[in-house]
């Protein structure tokens, strides 16, 4: 029963990557726009 933690915690990770990269996303999309935000710099 010990793995459905372990899935839990891997499916979050997935999501926080899956996050992670559209945030990036976006950040390439405010520097086009000539837009600054905070998230971008890392």
């Amino acid at each position: 029963m010990g793995s459905i933690e372990g899935d839990e915690f891997v499916l979050g990770k997935r999501i926080r990557i899956r996050w992670m990269s559209w945030l990036h996303s976006r950040c390439d999309e405010g520097k086009q726009h000539e837009h600054r935000d905070n998230t971008c710099r890392s």
